[in-house]
């Protein structure tokens, strides 16, 4: 078995991927694919890491003749096994000192009503029930009073709120409302003078044209009136 097959047999075997082993290793994860696609191996330093993470012998890992041992363990560490132990020790001395205090207060809870009922007699009974009875009015009556104060301080802040949030309303309805009427304005009295702008430029237009065809006219009048008197004269010479 070749060398690129054992180290993915191993790798699989520990139910670790190419990055899980390119961290072990310190090792890219590209280093890892091409060990196991055979276009590279690793140096000495990295096959002794190797031989030690997965537990086997350099002399299998290298010798392709050689197959893996048979009893290849997963990884794990002595260290780790060690911790390991130790925490489950430590977790089952405390479950069992959890239980010895839990019994313990149950002991002295059952001893302690024992010898409360130990004088128990009817009397005392119908004073211990007045008496917590009262007690549990009095507590009643102050928590229904807190309640009700609560609820009523936090009506009048729901209150509070909403005339806040509809008088912000109001005024940006209202503030919205004038910054259009001043717009509307604004282009009404534009639109306004930019119209008797016009108006103004065509009835000077037109007085300007009429002014100039009544001076044309006058003109051509005083041309017809001087061919008339010419052609008068030479009529007049022509008898």
């Amino acid at each position: 078995m070749k060398f690129e097959e054992k180290i993915v047999k191993l790798r699989k075997a520990n139910a670790l991927s190419q990055e899980d082993l390119a961290d072990k290793l310190n090792v890219a994860r590209q280093t890892i694919s091409k060990w196991e696609l055979g276009q590279s191996k690793p140096d000495m330093e990295k096959m002794l890491e190797i031989t030690k993470l997965f537990n086997v012998k350099l002399e299998n890992l290298t010798n392709d003749d050689l197959e893996l041992d048979s009893n290849t363990n997963s990884v794990k560490s002595k260290s780790g096994g060690k911790k390991f132990i130790i925490f489950v020790l430590i977790f089952v001395l405390i479950v069992l000192g959890l239980r010895v205090v839990l019994v313990a207060s149950v002991y002295n809870k059952q001893k302690e009503l024992a010898s409360q009922f130990a004088d128990f007699t009817p009397q005392s009974f119908y004073e211990l029930f007045f008496e917590n009875s009262g007690k549990l009015f009095e507590q009643f009556k102050i928590t229904s009073n807190q309640m009700i104060k609560d609820y009523e301080e936090k009506s009048q802040e729901m209150i509070d709120e909403y005339n806040k949030k509809s008088q912000e309303m109001t005024d940006e309805y209202n503030k919205k409302s004038q910054e259009m009427t001043d717009e509307y304005n604004k282009k009404s009295q534009e639109m306004t003078d930019e119209y008797n702008k016009k108006s103004q430029e065509m009835i000077d237009e037109y007085n300007k044209n009429a002014e100039e065809m009544k001076k044309k006219s006058n003109e051509d009048s005083q041309q017809i009136m001087k061919m008339q008197k010419s052609l008068m004269e030479q009529y007049t010479n022509m008898e």
